[in-house]
């Protein structure tokens, strides 16, 4: 079997992804650039897609996660895959609104000139996470329209943030993995269907930026039984930086792989994967941040990470810092209604 990574993108893109991406970096597999039949054939908007070809004929269509060693097996056994089919909404408007006020009842002449309200809905099928904030500034409207974002995601999202480290959360609920994917047997796109939320909101400008962005938390507080916020917090972290005390080893630019290692190109790079856990919050100092490549045993085990970042002349220390945290408390533990 034969894994191929295809891509519209031109051969210089395609290039400045392998030599600059993390992952580009490091990713061993045959590339096919300027693609114009297969993405024509099988079109979709979000990734992953995964088409199942087996002798000429497409099994599947499906996401990442269905990929295994059971449904493998099953198609070269000539057996029929059951799954679901991952039919992306390639033309979906995300400015447009979610409701619409009810034409059957109202009369033409009877319907509002504008109206404003919230609203959240439950997971919708076959289209990607998107944010869309949208001005009327003829109808003084101020549109939200936040598409298929986890719960933690649309408190992000209302506060202007892209994401927010697990490391700098704390929460009080009765199951995080209500909040949070947590790999198991079941595929994440039921997770997804289960656990993710739109919310929609048609706000007056007179309202200030901060006014919005208030009413917009409390509103998730109410529908969720929750609440969230982002307060900043003096904590003990984690301070990696320079050890100006030993002898720098000479890092080396050059890509290189050792067995059993993990390979991180940038302290950058390190920074954001410690802080993908819950745990202390990892800070890092300015000047260090694109130090690297760095070739790791260990993100997990602190003490080894530190005697080995002794040999790129860095140094871990820990220290109070103020910081964003991120707090989500269930008002009623056990107890929350699902929209």
């Amino acid at each position: 079997m034969q894994v191929v990574v295809i891509t519209y993108e031109n051969d210089q893109k395609l290039k400045t992804f392998q030599t600059r991406s993390a992952i580009g970096k490091y990713l061993k597999l045959p590339f096919i650039a300027n693609d114009s039949l297969i993405a024509k054939y099988f079109p979709h908007r979000n990734l992953s897609h995964i088409v199942w070809i087996y002798k000429g004929i497409v099994r599947a269509i499906t996401y990442s996660d269905y990929v295994n060693n059971a449904n493998v097996s099953k198609i070269l056994s000539g057996e029929t895959l059951h799954l679901p089919v991952k039919r992306d909404i390639t033309n979906y408007d995300y400015e447009q609104n979610l409701l619409i006020l009810n034409h059957s009842t109202i009369p033409a002449f009877s319907m509002p000139k504008r109206a404003y309200y919230s609203a959240v809905t439950s997971y919708m099928n076959n289209l990607g996470p998107n944010t869309s904030v949208t001005i009327d500034s003829i109808h003084h409207i101020a549109h939200f329209c936040f598409v298929n974002w986890t719960i933690p995601e649309l408190y992000f999202r209302v506060a202007g943030l892209l994401t927010f480290p697990k490391s700098q959360m704390v929460l009080e609920v009765s199951d995080t993995s209500r909040y949070f994917y947590e790999p198991r047997p079941a595929y994440k796109e039921l997770w997804d269907s289960a656990n993710r939320y739109c919310y929609d909101a048609f706000l007056p400008t007179s309202m200030s930026e901060e006014e919005m962005k208030s009413k917009m938390t409390r509103d998730l507080d109410d529908y969720f039984g929750i609440t969230g916020r982002i307060e900043r917090r003096n904590m003990e972290c984690v301070i990696i930086d320079k050890d100006f005390s030993s002898k720098r080893a000479v890092l080396s630019k050059e890509k290189t792989t050792l067995t059993g290692k993990i390979n991180i190109p940038t302290v950058e790079d390190m920074l954001y994967l410690l802080n993908q856990e819950f745990g202390m919050p990892v800070q890092c100092e300015p000047a260090i941040l694109e130090e690297g490549p760095l070739q790791l045993t260990s993100l997990k085990n602190m003490a080894m990470l530190e005697d080995e970042l002794k040999k790129y002349g860095i140094t871990i220390r820990k220290e109070k810092r103020e910081i964003d945290m991120f707090l989500l408390k269930e008002k009623n533990i056990g107890m929350h209604a699902t929209p």
